[in-house]
């Protein structure tokens, strides 16, 4: 199955390891085909840097999983 996740689970799944978005994350990760876009991922990639203070580098970790 290809499954599509918006920003905002995005989002809650790298701030928050142990919620629920983490866990669909991780699910989708590891049983199904996770699809994405370079929208969406510049979407994650700006309000990961700007409201949650990450540094580039931990921007690109994210990007690379």
């Amino acid at each position: 199955m290809t499954i599509i996740l918006d920003t905002n689970v995005l989002i809650a799944a790298f701030i928050s390891p142990q919620g629920i978005c983490h866990e669909v994350f991780e699910m989708s990760i590891y049983n199904h085909t996770l699809f994405t876009s370079n929208f969406i991922l510049g979407e994650l990639r700006n309000k990961l840097k700007i409201k949650f203070n990450y540094s580039e580098k931990e921007v690109e970790e994210v990007r690379n999983i």
